[in-house]
């Protein structure tokens, strides 16, 4: 309800950032542990407010955001899950208006679940990428996705940095 000359990034992306190298030291670290399952939850919650909220405003006041939902599980269980991992965070480097929302298909939370019912993405398909609403199952490469992201930015009439057809500036 702020004015949109008030709003620069989302309120959550601090909170966000903090929790998920949390959650990366401590699936590292500590493996399926109580806690990691908790915290998992609650950052997988605090993404779904954030993608909600971000894309509210994007419509809203205008401003040029791009989505990626991202469904993984282990990688005793999908090989190339941790591939696809590396080329969503090539990818945010690159474009920074980017906003990727990663999702462990096991975690027992029904606003998870509820997504994976909505999208019909079944364990036996992952990775599993969620663009402008299109469900893309296994590994895609860096240069599709760019392709696909260029494509999504395009759609808000925009490319990313506010470059037309990402034409170089002087």
């Amino acid at each position: 309800e702020l004015s949109c000359k008030n709003i620069s990034d989302s309120v959550l992306i601090g909170e966000l950032t903090e929790l998920g190298g949390k959650l990366e030291w401590s699936e590292k670290n500590l493996g399926a542990a109580e806690e990691v399952s908790y915290l998992k939850k609650y950052y997988s919650l605090l993404q779904i407010k954030d993608y909600l909220l971000t894309k509210k405003i994007s419509t809203r006041c205008g401003v040029k955001s791009a989505f990626i939902l991202y469904f993984y599980t282990t990688a005793e269980n999908c090989s190339l899950c941790g591939q696809e991992s590396l080329v969503l965070a090539s990818l945010r480097a690159i474009y920074p208006e980017l906003r990727v929302y990663s999702f462990d298909y096991s975690t027992e939370l029904s606003a998870v679940k509820s997504m994976l019912q909505i999208y019909k993405i079944k364990d036996t398909e992952l990775p599993a990428l969620v663009i402008d609403d299109e469900v893309l199952t296994g590994f895609h490469s860096l240069e599709d996705l760019e392709v696909r992201i260029k494509e999504s930015f395009k759609l808000l009439g925009t490319t990313p940095s506010g470059r037309i057809n990402d034409a170089p500036t002087s």
